[in-house]
């Protein structure tokens, strides 16, 4: 028997209304229907009704073999996707796929993978944006002048099958060359590295950002994450091939000054203030990705809270900033608080056992504290991030003698999220990363957020050094 899924989704308009202007929402109601022995997952990926990106899955089996939900969707044109099949979709659209298992040369099922079939009256639009997926992904091509006379050809092609499909909506055509668009750049600039030289790495920036309208708003249509992330890619390349001078922070807010598309925006800006956070803590480039965010963003939104979240905590962590009192037990079992150390520089390092790095960094660490154990005013602490069962404990503590770290100074933190105690002290030192290396003054408050790798060149110990200066 022939393996198929079958998807039938109706979709009726609702009203719905935003602070600017009313806007018509579409319902979507899917069943989901498989035929007998077959079992597996159907991904469905939209926009919801907040303009954010819907990732969703259903497994489907022989003894249940439909799905159905409804969801609420925005009413202008989308590309939704069924398991990794892009449709564009209308209001009022009713849209019957079915998905069939694509097969290899042997004639054995490729797991996961799948060709579409569409039916319906409104089908050979429908199905657009698969046929253009599929027409890309065909390219065999290994030059840059090949991928030109591929791009100009699969072009001719797909206005072709838009010009049979009867397309004539402006917002379905702008998704479609959106789409379209970003299908060609990203096999442009696979088949154009290495770049070689200046000249022809400015010459391909040029083309990808004179052929490709990044800031278009039609990117907004497109119900996929990985597509943003694709549009982010190819400008954020462009750019650097013309001038390689300019920086992650630079670009980042060059774009929110650029890109129409808000979506866009908010997942570049989130995507670098998490990784900015995690390697540096607070950092003046954050102040300004996240004060050209707040002038750029609809205030309100949840990207805009999300991004506000993260500046507000690594915000914690700017010098200037009074540090977290925690209280951590040692390994003596006494209870260590910072204000213990009131009066002194405090060097921490925060590790693990399972982390290769922190392990690795552990002997420069030991040996410059040594190098300062006869000064009074400063103190050396490592705080191992670790599970807090027994067994665990026994480990840590044989690990912690092996390593030299044993004593007063070598605290314990619990790996445990639901320990409140250890999830203040996460949060308020912006653990989203185990690495952190910390200085704190002798006031009290933070004088490096993230001090960076110890490493055994003396790069980590003149700032050790800086900071020791820098008591009153």
């Amino acid at each position: 028997m022939k393996t198929a899924r079958f998807f039938s989704i109706m979709m009726l308009c609702g009203l719905g209304a935003t602070a600017a202007a009313p806007v018509v929402n579409t319902t979507l109601d899917v069943k989901v229907s498989v035929p007998p022995a077959f079992s597996g997952i159907i991904s469905f990926n939209s926009l919801n009704d907040k303009q954010h990106y819907q990732s969703e899955t259903f497994f489907v089996k022989t003894d249940q073999p439909t799905a159905a939900f409804s969801r609420k969707l925005p009413a202008s044109t989308q590309i939704i996707y069924l398991n990794s099949c892009p449709l564009l979709v209308n209001a009022g659209d009713q849209v019957k796929a079915e998905l069939l298992p694509k097969y290899t040369n042997l004639g054995k099922v490729m797991p996961g993978r799948f060709r579409l079939a569409g039916n319906g009256k409104d089908a050979n639009r429908q199905v657009l944006p698969y046929l253009i997926d599929s027409l890309y992904a065909s390219a065999a091509v290994t030059t840059t002048q090949q991928a030109d006379e591929f791009i100009k050809d699969a072009s001719a092609q797909v206005a072709k099958l838009i010009s049979a499909a009867k397309v004539s909506k402006a917002d379905n055509l702008a998704a479609l060359k959106a789409f379209e668009q970003s299908k060609q750049l990203l096999l442009r600039i696979n088949v154009a590295t290495p770049i070689k030289t200046p000249s022809t790495a400015k010459e391909l920036g040029d083309w990808c950002l004179n052929g490709f309208d990044c800031a278009a708003p039609a990117f907004s249509a497109i119900g996929d994450e990985g597509i943003a992330t694709q549009v982010e890619y190819v400008w954020m390349l462009a750019r650097k091939l013309q001038d390689s001078t300019l920086t992650d922070n630079q670009l980042i807010v060059e774009g929110l000054l650029t890109w129409k598309a808000d979506r866009i925006k908010e997942k570049s800006t989130i995507g670098w203030m998490t990784v900015e956070g995690r390697q540096n803590a607070y950092t003046p480039d954050l102040k300004v990705v996240y004060e050209t965010a707040k002038a750029t963003l609809k205030p309100g939104s949840l990207a805009m809270h999300t991004i506000d979240s993260l500046y507000n905590s690594y915000l914690q962590m700017k010098p200037g900033t009074p540090a977290y009192n925690f209280a951590l037990k040692n390994d003596n079992g006494d209870l260590v608080r910072l204000s213990d150390f009131k009066g002194k520089i405090v060097i921490i390092d925060i590790w693990a056992m399972w982390c290769h790095g922190c392990v690795a960094a552990l002997p420069t660490f030991r040996k410059l504290a040594d190098s300062y154990k006869d000064k009074k005013d400063i103190v050396f602490l490592t705080i191992a991030w670790e599970e807090p069962s027994a067994p665990n404990k026994a480990i840590l503590k044989k690990f912690s003698i092996d390593h030299h770290i044993e004593g007063e100074n070598n605290l314990f933190l619990s790996s445990d999220r639901s320990d409140p105690q250890a999830m203040e002290f996460i949060n308020r030192y912006c653990l989203n990363s185990i690495t952190r290396w910390v200085a704190i003054d002798d006031k009290g408050n933070i004088l490096d957020g993230n001090m960076g790798y110890p490493t055994p060149d003396n790069a980590f110990e003149q700032k050790v050094a800086n900071c020791y200066k820098a008591r009153n």
